[in-house]
């Protein structure tokens, strides 16, 4: 579980990964290998990184895998 602070929300969100799948037809972006995502105090490691993005603006994540 991820806790993060009442305003991260509001900063930038930055991923690392060894590598990374995009499908815009899909809306979903796959990030693979020593994953990190971070977005002000919040830090999430894992292995599989996937990102859903819906026509109206709403994102889902789902980490998977054993942290980096």
């Amino acid at each position: 579980m991820a806790l993060a602070l009442d305003t991260d929300h509001n900063q930038m969100l930055e991923i690392q990964s060894n590598t990374a799948e995009l499908d815009e037809n899909k809306g979903t972006a796959i990030y693979r290998g020593a994953v990190e995502l971070s977005q002000g105090s919040l830090l999430i490691t894992a292995q599989t990184l996937t990102i859903y993005n819906s026509t109206e603006g709403e994102s889902k994540v789902i980490a998977e895998g054993d942290p980096a």
